[in-house]
């Protein structure tokens, strides 16, 4: 899957999508989970619904600022804080090493 940068998560509505970067905030809401991931271009919100689509990331203890890559499927949500900001419907979350990272 192609790694998109965050500003152009807006043009892939309905599409599965990898970002990656550093974890700017992890919000942790009974159930359901928002990461908001920073790259070098913007930030964007990713929703996971289980505990298991953050497996990868709890598993090496990453915090705030970690390295890492999300894939979901972009989804438009109306009543986002931003309002009809996309945020990510989370699949899978990756720690990584960004010095692996293709551009």
């Amino acid at each position: 899957m192609k790694r998109i940068r965050t500003i152009e998560v807006a043009s892939h509505p309905g599409e599965r999508v990898c970002i990656a970067g550093w974890l700017h905030a992890l919000r942790q809401m009974g159930g359901i989970n928002f990461l908001v991931i920073r790259d070098g271009w913007g930030t964007v919100q990713s929703v996971a619904e289980t505990e298991t689509e953050l497996s990868s990331l709890l598993e090496h203890e990453g915090g705030l600022e970690s390295v890492l890559s999300v894939e979901g499927l972009v989804v438009n949500m109306p009543h986002a804080p931003v309002t009809g900001a996309p945020n990510i419907r989370l699949t899978t979350t990756f720690p990584r090493d960004l010095t692996r990272l293709t551009p």
